[in-house]
């Protein structure tokens, strides 16, 4: 068995895949978790603020990808429009 230890306190989660939004660009997006957690720490050393906004975490791309759709597809601008 592959060993995954990559430090203390640390998710080892190869399939999950985070949700972001971002509030300065306004858009959603995924990334596996493990790419999320290098770029945090880089953000937090250097006290940077990406604008990103953690929405939820998904076991696969396809479920974080689905729920992009159902989020674009509730959200509505003010003329009742789908985004």
């Amino acid at each position: 068995m592959e060993d995954n230890n990559l430090g203390p306190e640390l998710v080892v989660a190869p399939e999950w895949h985070i949700l972001l939004g971002n509030t300065t660009e306004n858009r959603l997006f995924v990334l596996p978790l493990s790419e999320y957690y290098v770029g945090y720490l880089g953000f937090f050393r250097y006290k940077v603020n990406s604008g990103n906004v953690v929405l939820s975490i998904f076991n696969s791309m396809d479920a974080a990808e689905e729920a992009i759709d159902i989020i674009r597809y509730r959200v509505k601008d003010e003329k009742g429009n789908i985004l």
